[in-house]
């Protein structure tokens, strides 16, 4: 077995266990055991449970970040709400891709710092996205922090409940769910000037 292999198997072994028990209750005893390697070859790779546990979460932290971290060409199109940003796409594909992971570390098992580093994250993005786009004014924080509250649910309730979506799909949800109220607030001040200017037109 090669080496890639091998610690893939160590990690596999612990997400899984962490479907059962909380983290800080699993032993290298037990996790050498589910994994089916000797102890030597996990300290090959790491030096205790929770070192390994905080390696498996950096390395998807950063992953997501680097996912997050992709450039727009524009803002949305308002009559095109349902197509998904590139820009979302390609998080929630990230976060596809290794869901098992992120299932287990956000879960009821699993590390609470987990949940607020990946929350941090999405506050750069999704307050990065707001900020390019231009909407940062009127109630942006409010409905940022909503979206902050509530990410780490909606994903999980995708991904466990959700198979029928693809990262597209969810994306074009969330966009909808999070960008959407923006472009529509534009789209009324711009529609309410327009209004004041005829009115004052017609009367001058």
């Amino acid at each position: 077995m090669g080496c890639n292999q091998t610690r893939d198997c160590i990690d596999r072994a612990l997400v899984d266990i962490m479907s059962e028990k909380n983290l800080d209750r699993i032993s290298t005893v037990e996790l050498v055991r589910k994994a089916g390697v000797s102890r030597t070859t996990f300290y090959r790779y790491y030096e205790s449970v929770p070192q390994m546990s905080e390696d498996l979460i950096t390395r998807f932290l950063e992953g997501f970040r680097a996912s997050s971290d992709c450039y727009v060409a524009s803002k949305l199109d308002p009559d095109n709400l349902a197509i998904p940003d590139p820009g979302f796409i390609k998080p929630l594909t990230y976060v596809h891709d290794n869901k098992d992971l992120f299932m287990a570390f956000s879960g009821p098992h699993g590390n609470p710092s987990f949940t607020q580093r990946f929350v941090d994250i999405v506050r750069e993005f999704y307050g990065g996205k707001l900020a390019y786009y231009g909407y940062v004014s009127g109630d942006y924080d409010m409905r940022l922090r909503f979206v902050l509250a509530s990410c780490p649910g909606m994903l999980r309730y995708w991904l466990s409940k959700r198979h029928d979506l693809t990262p597209a799909g969810a994306a074009s949800i969330f966009q909808r769910l999070i960008i959407a109220p923006y472009v529509l607030q534009e789209q009324q001040e711009k529609q309410s000037l327009q209004d004041q200017r005829e009115r004052k037109s017609r009367f001058s």
